[in-house]
């Protein structure tokens, strides 16, 4: 079981692992890792999601990218890569709902 985050101005913020492990979050049902730099979290059903602007930033590197992708009902779509190919690569990441 992750840590609960104390993120008291987010609606949501997870700590997610390169592997897809939650170390810690706030408002995060659970998140998945279907495939190579390619995470899903699923957030609380009380949030708006389709209304916010989420937030992710990576976690320990200098050398990878990061995107939200998408919407998709409560969950969003995080991708993240190598730069400077862009080729999809696994690494750990922050997400924040305002």
């Amino acid at each position: 079981m992750p840590d609960t985050a104390i993120a008291p101005y987010a609606q949501a913020a997870a700590v997610v692992t390169a592997g897809g492990a939650v170390v810690r979050s706030q408002g995060v049902v659970g998140v998945t890792h279907p495939s190579p730099g390619f995470y899903v979290i699923e957030v609380d059903a009380s949030i708006e999601v389709d209304k916010s602007v989420p937030i992710a930033v990576l976690w320990h590197t200098r050398y990878g990218g990061i995107c939200i992708n998408r919407i998709v009902g409560q969950t969003i779509h995080v991708s993240t890569c190598n730069l400077p190919d862009y080729a999809d690569h696994d690494y750990a990441f922050h997400l924040i709902v305002p």
